[in-house]
């Protein structure tokens, strides 16, 4: 069956009232559904070595104020849409005659400390967020929301057998809980806050104490 290929548009990018014209750049629009706008597909027989289907790499050379991303993903919607939208999607599958005796992650954040002191700034491995647009935004007619999703999902048998929502790993233990990040003896502890969440559809609360003892 014959595909409508996209429609080129313009080699130049608008952003406000100036013209950028970026190092590459391709636009397109097209009425086909389940198509794929851009589509590569590779396979790596090596042995050794760690393959990559893609790699980004940006380096930031200069005193920037603002900031940079190696890798960008936005999807803006237009129209109502009933399915499952996404900003990016990642994911690792095993294939038949495939196994992972290793580390296997369907996405993974990472933020390296470099090999010295850091001072000032704010840093993550990680952030989920929900984004205000304006002071009329507002989530509270929605189904249902949350800054993070933790998600069982697929076939019930198998995805019953998953028995960890959160593993903390690597986190330095002690008996002072102000210098470690995990107090391994506390005491007499109260809770002083606590966060609201959803397990499983029913709201529960996640307790917290402002004291280590």
């Amino acid at each position: 069956m014959a595909r409508t290929l996209p429609t080129y548009l313009s080699p130049c990018d608008f952003y406000g009232e100036g013209i950028i014209r970026p190092l590459g750049y391709f636009e397109a629009t097209t009425s086909t559904a389940d198509i794929k706008m851009i589509h590569a597909i590779f396979t790596s027989s090596a042995t050794t070595g760690t393959a990559r289907s893609h790699y980004s790499f940006l380096t930031i050379s200069g005193a920037t104020t603002d900031g940079g991303e190696s890798v960008r993903g936005r999807t803006a919607v237009t129209a109502a849409v009933a399915g499952g939208v996404h900003g990016g999607h990642f994911g690792l599958e095993v294939g038949s005659g495939g196994s992972l005796p290793g580390l296997g992650v369907g996405c993974r954040a990472t933020f390296m400390i470099p090999n010295s002191t850091m001072s000032g700034g704010t840093v993550y491995g990680g952030m989920s967020e929900i984004y205000a647009e304006g002071s009329s935004s507002s989530v509270s007619g929605t189904t249902a929301h949350a800054i993070h999703c933790f998600r069982c999902a697929g076939d019930t048998t198998g995805s019953a057998t998953a028995q960890v929502a959160l593993d903390f790993n690597g986190l330095k233990t002690g008996t002072t809980g102000g210098t470690d990040m995990v107090d391994t003896s506390p005491s007499n502890v109260t809770c002083n806050l606590k966060v609201r969440c959803k397990v499983n559809g029913t709201v529960a609360w996640l307790m917290f104490c402002t004291t280590d003892s």
